[in-house]
């Protein structure tokens, strides 16, 4: 086996080695109610292109905070805060990714009361006008 194709073993056993973790199984059984949903509410392309882009982001900041906290254990057996404030980062680290997740796979916000009605884009304020009835000028 060659060694470009052998990089793809070692990378499909460290994904094996870190789904052994509680919160990578809990995140991806959400992942898998999201792509369950996506299906169910027949979601765009581009809602499908940031959801899947969301969930790999959170996957993966799990499977680095999942090395990290094996790591911080080999080097430190014994409990020391240092090392526990870097579990803690790693940790945050996920927390910020799954709250973006959130925030891009949510309803939309509400529309807020002061927003205008108007078109902001230059082609959307196009179509405007063209509704808008006209108004006979006086002539001179």
């Amino acid at each position: 086996m060659t060694g470009f194709l052998k990089g793809f073993v070692y990378a499909l056993r460290g994904i094996v080695a870190g789904a052994e973790g509680r919160n990578f199984r809990v995140m991806l059984a959400a992942a898998v109610v999201v792509i369950l949903l996506g299906f169910i509410l027949n979601i765009s392309l581009m809602e499908w292109c940031l959801v899947t882009l969301a969930m790999g982001l959170v996957l993966s900041l799990e499977l680095f905070n999942t090395a990290g906290e094996k790591l911080v254990d080999i080097l430190s057996p014994d409990h020391d805060p240092r090392y526990g404030m870097v579990k803690d980062i790693l940790a945050g680290a996920v927390l910020v990714a799954a709250l973006a997740a959130a925030v891009v796979g949510g309803p939309p916000p509400p529309e807020q009361p002061w927003s205008s009605t108007v078109p902001i884009t230059p082609i959307a304020n196009l179509a405007y006008l063209e509704t808008v009835p006209d108004i006979p000028m006086a002539s001179p």
